[in-house]
């Protein structure tokens, strides 16, 4: 049995009468905004239209064996209205907030039982228990309501149902934080007519204006209610933690394939070309020059026509992007005053205790907070845990003079002396957020309080106490990310604790820069995309040690987070935090008497990462320091590494003399030694092969091949010996014996196959497309250029998808297709280039041999 689910887009009201007149619905999902009393849906001008609870149960007054499924917090209330209205229709609602990790699992269980034929009695009931764990006496996280709460929405003999449905929500990265909405509407609808306007419309528009003012808020609002504009997702990312590139991907949910600077840029280009997504970037005025200039060029590259569109935060209008957002700048300011008394009411529960605790001085408050949403929470938080309001008023009107920031300032400090008192507790976490820029992983947090306290049992057991004090009181917010509770501070909060961290004492620093360096070690091999948005975490408490010359601490975290070349980050980056952590280190090793090894060893990994970041004269002169340091220790193996590291630096290079010098004297040094290095020749010599054959010296070329392949078969390496034949292929290629070379290809090809070398065996594809096509074979030659492209896009392999756009001119070519090979042509050159890869000059000099028309562009 088949379910067709159908996303109801534009969500406005006209949409759902309409659909609700004319479809025969088993089962309506609402994902939208309730406040208490209103849903929110959008206008036809972008304008939020709040639809009380009894309007919107009189739409389903009609229906009839329809399940309503509320996916919101605390819908009882909105359950309720549509119980008394609509008698044919069954209702699932929430009970209370639920986290939305835990939502998303338990609405995942729920539909799964229906479609496989339960009701939606059961099937709630045991979603909820699973959900909370809770007694069978405890009250349940979700009710069921109305006629057919014990019948089955899909009958099914056997089997289950199988959904056929278009993702209703897209991939959105923004931590659930806000759960105020401000009332920027004239704000909102400015950015709504830039963004989206009919008449004229921009990509990208800037939100301005002074901390704690609610920028972030408004742009989360405003991808929370436009995000079915966006299929392809809602990136958010705060640039300055990790690179540019990667963390643009990781906001927007994408994997990337390492490589420079070059190849990520492109990678990211072509994929926000290609999307309708979202992307908002906030904090831009704590971003460096660097970032600044790498997000601009990728702004430059970015293709907005399919629909993408981006939202730039900053507190002043961003100069470096001002001739993409010219006009299209809004700026937030104070809240209107009937909005910021509505949110102080919200954050006191309710206006009955609003009036309890203000009187009828609501409106006061407000002004005495300037109509700060930042300010107004602090106000809110420190009323909730009993400060009295005269006390609170006489010190905001004594500080008026001092405005928000300073004012707010005033209030935290009452806060946390107030928590403080309550639980001491608070001061040990607020003392380990020294550690952290505005936000960390809620595990971490909790890891270096009981190390840099040395908490017993009882005092661990208070920690999630402290944590809801500290969350209650608008301290830090909480969202969960990849199923895990992270932490995070407004930056007024982090600048004022900010205050309390300068007066720790040297002795308790080190003992949390100690504390944390040991976590991070661990936590290295624990997750993937290790540090992601640790980073600024890292460099602020790498920083701090730094500082107080914790040499040997910081060269203990580089040496185990980056100091071998099968850790994590060095196989699969991002290679640029990689090379960072390797400077620090080898700064720091530098600064110790006995620090020569791990400086050398470090030395050797940084090598490395700059040679597949394309920084070739920086990798060659780590290499040359290295084996400086390797003979100076007298370590062989490290002077062979140095050796091979280095030749292969000078081939990438094209400086094929100085490749050989550096395979020869490592091939000497492995005669020389004892057995544990003479297992590397076939190695050298495989390499030794490769710059001889590109010097044109095919006969030694292929005694070194064919001496390599001989001991790799040997040792039974299927996946070098692959590597090898293919080597050996391409010499019988370029020697003009075609049957030969074709044989090779295909047992190298085969070879890649049984061992799942795809990167490898892309390469063979494209070498056995060429030749088909020099034996005039076109039919397999488009079989095999095909196949390898298909692999080099599922790789998103750029340097191999500049070779099938290559391998798509020349078969063009060969069919006498001219125009069209010159346009393929074109576009391998373009992306060769930007790559920065010798492939755009041996097409360059294809064209000119085969004659193929391209743009004098292409020649230059």
């Amino acid at each position: 049995m088949d379910v067709d689910i159908i996303a109801l887009n534009p969500p406005t009201v006209g949409m759902l009468r309409m659909a609700l007149a004319t479809n025969k619905f088993d089962i309506v999902h609402i994902a939208m905004h309730a406040t208490g009393e209103h849903l929110e849906f959008e206008a036809d001008n972008g304008l939020m239209v709040r639809l009380p609870y009894d309007r919107f149960a009189r739409l389903f007054r009609q229906c009839s064996d329809l399940l309503l499924v509320l996916n919101g917090c605390a819908t009882e209330k909105l359950a309720d209205s549509i119980a008394r209205s609509a008698a044919g229709v069954t209702v699932i609602s929430a009970a209370g907030d639920i986290p939305r990790a835990s939502a998303r699992a338990v609405l995942v269980d729920i539909y799964r039982m229906l479609f496989a034929g339960m009701s939606p009695e059961r099937a709630v009931s045991e979603a909820s228990t699973e959900l909370s764990g809770l007694a069978p006496e405890s009250e349940p996280a979700l009710r069921v309501r109305g006629r057919a709460t014990e019948e089955a929405i899909f009958k099914i003999e056997s089997g289950v149902a199988s959904p056929n449905f278009l993702a209703c929500s897209p991939h959105n990265s923004f931590p659930a934080l806000h759960h105020q909405f401000f009332d920027r509407e004239t704000e909102a609808i400015k950015i709504y007519d830039i963004l989206f306007g009919e008449r004229s419309h921009s990509p990208f528009v800037a939100i301005t204006g002074v901390t704690g003012f609610g920028k972030t808020a408004l742009a989360q609002t405003l991808a929370s209610r436009y995000n079915w504009r966006f299929p392809d997702g809602i990136g958010y990312f705060r640039p300055g933690g990790e690179p540019v590139y990667q963390g643009v991907a990781r906001a927007l949910g994408w994997e990337l394939t390492q490589g420079p600077d070059a190849v990520l840029a492109a990678q990211v280009s072509r994929r926000l070309s290609a999307s309708r997504c979202l992307l908002v970037l906030d904090n831009l005025e704590s971003a460096s020059e660097e970032t600044l200039q790498e997000l601009r060029a990728l702004f430059t590259a970015w293709n907005t026509s399919v629909g993408g569109r981006a939202i730039l935060i900053s507190q002043e209008y961003p100069q470096e992007f001002k001739e993409m957002i010219g006009p299209n700048r809004v700026n937030v300011g104070s809240l209107p005053v009937s909005a910021s008394s509505d949110l102080m009411i919200g954050l006191l529960g309710g206006r009955e205790r609003a009036q309890q605790l203000l009187g009828d001085e609501i409106a006061l408050v407000a002004e005495l907070c300037f109509m700060h949403p930042r300010t107004l929470v602090s106000a809110g938080s420190v009323l909730d845990i009993g400060q009295s309001w005269s006390t609170l008023k006489e010190d905001l009107q004594r500080n008026h003079l001092r405005g928000p920031v300073q004012i707010n300032s005033e209030v935290l400090g009452q806060i946390i002396s107030k928590l403080e008192k309550k639980q001491p507790l608070v001061m040990d976490f607020i003392a380990a957020w020294s550690m952290f820029e505005d936000r960390c992983r809620e595990k971490t947090w909790r890891s270096l309080v009981a190390q840099a306290a040395g908490a017993d049992e009882a005092a661990r057991a208070l920690y999630s106490q402290v944590l809801n004090e500290l969350h209650g009181a608008a301290i830090i917010g909480r969202y969960d990310l990849a199923g895990e509770v992270h932490c995070v501070m407004h930056p007024l909060v982090v600048s004022h604790l900010r205050l309390h961290h300068d007066r720790l004492s040297d002795e308790k620093a080190r003992s949390l820069i100690r504390g944390h360096l040991d976590i991070q070690k661990k936590v290295s091999s624990e997750f993937d995309g290790y540090p992601g948005d640790e980073l600024g975490n890292i460099r602020r408490t790498l920083r701090l040690a730094e500082d107080l010359q914790m040499w040997r601490e910081i060269i203990s975290y580089c040496v185990e987070v980056v100091g071998d070349a099968d850790l994590p980050l060095l196989r699969r980056g991002p290679w640029k935090v990689a090379k960072e952590l390797l400077d620090i280190g080898e700064s720091a090793a530098a600064m110790v008497p006995d620090g020569a090894p791990a400086r050398l060893r470090l030395l050797l990994r940084r090598g490395l990462v700059r040679y597949r970041l394309a920084e070739f004269d920086q990798a060659a002169s780590d290499y040359e320091l290295a084996l400086e340091a390797a003979r100076a220790l007298n370590r062989p193996r490290d002077q062979l590494t140095a050796l091979l590291g280095k030749g292969q630096v000078l081939y990438r290079c094209g400086d094929f003399d100085g490749s050989e010098a550096a395979y020869r004297a490592g091939r000497q040094l492995a005669e020389e030694s004892a057995s544990e290095l003479r297992h590397a020749l076939a190695d050298i010599d495989h390499q030794l092969g490769k710059v001889l054959y590109r010097r044109g010296d095919l006969a030694a070329a292929r005694l070194l091949f064919e001496y390599a392949r001989t001991v790799r078969e040997a040792r039974g390496a299927d996946r070098d010996l692959a590597k090898t034949i293919h080597e050996l292929a391409r010499i019988e290629h370029a020697d003009g014996n075609i049957d030969t070379a074709r044989d090779l290809y295909s047992q190298a090809l085969a070879i890649e196959r049984l061992v799942g070398d795809p990167v490898m065996e892309q390469a063979t594809l494209f070498q056995l497309a060429k030749l088909a096509v020099e034996q005039h074979d076109l039919v397999s030659a488009e079989r095999l250029f095909t196949e390898s492209r298909q692999i080099s896009e599922g790789l998103v392999d750029l340097v191999w998808i500049a070779h099938a756009q290559y391998g798509r001119a020349v078969l063009a070519a060969a069919r006498g297709a001219r125009e069209e090979a010159g346009t393929h042509a074109l576009e391998a050159v373009n992306l060769a280039r930007q790559l920065n890869i010798g492939l755009a000059k041996e097409i360059v000099g294809w064209a000119v041999q085969e004659k193929i028309p391209m743009r004098p562009a292409a020649d230059q």
